[in-house]
């Protein structure tokens, strides 16, 4: 468990540094957490390795909205939740069909990228409000969803901005922390001669 204790306090980590450097708005939604679910459940066979990175998401999300003053907990939190959940089974699936080859990985971590993005923005569609911030409301039409899949409220930066940073990190976290489970975990390979060890392939 020390590894998974590592990435999710890096995790924790990140993502408080970015609010204290002020979340620069072209680096927004730039984290690592959906690569730490993804790789959890790849990577580590206990089912509590899910509870540390729901434990520092929730850690940190507390302390962000602390921050905000807004309230610390709020249940527009609850579709991210679900979706690092799901990402979460995607990666205990793919261990469970011994898929940890680097290209069937970082397409679910793509996967993952894309199901954040359209199960967060519909929501934000569906359940618009204007508060706290006093914006017109998407219009309950075809129309008014694709507005909140790409340029979102007028005086925002677009929605398409974040998906774009999304699948950035999401590929940049995965494959480090492929890597490094290729680098760390050794594992025997079926044609080698006894006493000899190879890292697996990625």
């Amino acid at each position: 468990m020390v590894p998974a204790l590592l990435l999710t306090f890096a995790a924790l980590l990140y993502r408080l540094l970015f609010i204290l450097a002020g979340a620069p708005v072209d680096w927004a939604n730039f984290s690592p957490l959906a690569s730490l679910f993804l790789c959890s459940g790849l990577f580590f066979s206990a089912k509590r390795a899910v509870l540390l990175p729901a434990l520092g998401l929730l850690v940190s999300d507390v302390l962000i909205n602390a921050h905000f003053h807004a309230a610390l907990l709020d249940i527009r939190m609850l579709p991210g939740y679900f979706c690092f959940g799901v990402i979460f089974l995607l990666g205990t699936w793919l261990r469970h069909h011994h898929v940890k080859r680097l290209i069937p990985v970082l397409l679910a971590a793509v996967s993952s990228s894309i199901l954040f993005y359209l199960v967060t923005n519909t929501i934000d569609w569906y359940f618009d409000t204007p508060i706290p911030l006093s914006v017109p409301l998407y219009a309950k039409t075809f129309a008014g969803w694709l507005q909140a899949l790409t340029v979102g409220h007028p005086g925002f930066p677009p929605t398409y901005l974040f998906l774009r940073n999304t699948l950035l990190s999401d590929l940049l976290f995965t494959s480090l922390f492929v890597l490094t489970q290729a680098l760390l975990r050794p594992q025997r390979a079926s044609s080698d001669l006894p006493g000899h060890f190879t890292h697996p392939t990625v």
